[in-house]
């Protein structure tokens, strides 16, 4: 029996009741991520400011002719002299502007083209090879594209012209080259190269080598270990530079709005933060926030620390005892590697909203595992709600005050991270579900 034969066998005549209550779930956030991506496309098709991407440009030109990228002074003549009049601090190490040395060498304007249109190919690829090699039907690879693209992190991330799609793209690759069994030297070698890029380019990928190591999977480790080594030592000056200076600064605890990390989170809840937003009139007006139980600004960093130590060991156990259970040895590094990406974005003291496009690779594993009937379709409904939330923080802050309203992708990536330790640890695990492109039993 083909493929094809074995979904259409598997579609009830008639949806139930679950179904029916899943479905519209579903509808109803996509409508609202509807809303927000049309209210943004306007920004996106006349090519927005992507004052991350700006950073990366003028670090590049900076490198280029030997000057030091982490100097505030140096960035801002290069920035005056290519034209561009918005751009962030260059706070990554080295590597990334070695890598794009070569566009940098355009003007930027036809710089930063290329790289929009870049990152939405890389996006699309990302998704795409993902479902592929879950063997998800074309129906629904294009309503989990559709999704994925109206998602506000999707957009803003494509709007502020961050790196993320390239981190997302390297993650699949890793899940797709490791997950074949029997595993082969040279997926296990790419693999490692590839966590190494992730982890100079982003520190937080770094988090995923403990699936990994928990496996035993050494010659990923040893691959990534020993490009590291070398891509540190290429540029040891510069690479130190971050070490010391640089990255330091990172792990403070940062309570701005869309930091959604567990750090961010426990700042905001016993801590004031003060920010401005626009009026919608050309102009904008300061929005103050109280702590949400008492001042208390270094037992919010404390909390959030200790939080974050018992998100990293709880996830430990997880990834230790899928990969022990018999009835999900098949499926385990899929499961494994998926605790490892909503574990890393919940343990790294700066979660940008934006960062929340990583969560592809949990979510597909949760509708993979047989996530998409009732009622655990309706968890992942209430996931894509969450994020779906991100666009309108500014405006449910002004009315209601209050960090409970700033938290939405965070909860996202908890309530996700939840459910892959349900799976771990609930008594019965079905495993990976064989027909994806079926509608779920209720």
């Amino acid at each position: 029996m083909t493929r094809t034969s074995v979904q259409e066998s598997a579609v009830p005549a008639k949806l139930s009741t679950g179904q029916i209550v899943v479905f519209t779930a579903f509808v109803f956030a996509a409508l609202i991520a509807l809303i927000g991506f049309i209210r943004a496309l306007p920004i996106l098709l006349s090519i927005p400011q992507q004052v991350d991407f700006a950073a990366y440009f003028i670090a590049a030109r900076v490198l280029a002719s030997g000057g030091d990228i982490y100097a505030d002074a140096t960035a801002t003549q290069v920035a005056t002299a290519a034209g561009i009049q918005h751009f962030t601090d260059y706070i990554y190490p080295p590597h990334l502007a070695a890598l794009l040395m070569l566009i940098a060498s355009v003007p930027y304007e036809t710089a930063s083209r290329v790289w929009l249109v870049t990152n939405v190919a890389v996006a699309a690829v990302s998704v795409l090879l993902l479902c592929w090699h879950l063997k998800f039907s074309p129906a629904m690879t294009t309503c989990i594209l559709a999704g994925f693209l109206l998602l506000p992190a999707t957009y803003n991330a494509l709007g502020s012209g961050q790196v993320l799609f390239w981190i997302n793209l390297f993650f699949v690759l890793m899940f797709v080259l490791s997950s074949r069994s029997p595993s082969l030297i040279g997926g296990e070698v790419a693999t490692g190269m590839l966590l190494a890029g992730a982890s100079v380019i982003k520190i937080y990928p770094a988090v995923v080598g403990v699936v990994f190591l928990l496996q035993r999977r050494w010659g990923v480790m040893v691959a990534a270990l020993c490009t590291g080594t070398v891509m540190l030592l290429l540029a040891i000056d510069d690479s130190w530079r971050w070490l010391t200076v640089v990255l330091p600064g990172l792990a403070d605890a940062n309570g701005f709005p869309t930091n959604q990390s567990i750090l961010g989170v426990s700042t905001r809840f016993l801590s004031p933060i003060q920010f401005n937003l626009p009026d919608g009139l050309g102009s904008s007006k300061t929005v103050e926030v109280p702590p949400l139980l008492f001042h208390a600004p270094q037992m919010g960093a404390i909390m959030g620390y200790a939080a974050m130590v018992v998100v990293l060991v709880v996830s430990i156990m997880a990834i230790v005892r899928v990969s022990r259970r018999n009835d999900v040895r098949p499926n385990a590094f899929e499961t494994a590697f998926a605790i490892g990406v909503a574990t890393a974005l919940l343990i790294s003291p700066i979660a940008w909203s934006e960062y929340a496009i990583q969560l592809l690779i949990p979510v597909v594993v949760l509708m993979k595992l047989g996530w998409l009937g009732f009622p655990k379709g309706l968890v992942l409904a209430l996931i894509y709600f969450l994020l779906v939330l991100e666009k309108h923080w500014p405006v449910m802050v002004s009315i209601m005050p209050t960090p409970l309203v700033i938290m939405s992708t965070f909860s996202a990536v908890l309530l996700t991270w939840i459910a892959l330790l349900w799976v771990v640890f609930a008594r019965s695990t079905t495993g990976l579900a064989r027909n994806v492109g079926a509608v779920p039993q209720s």
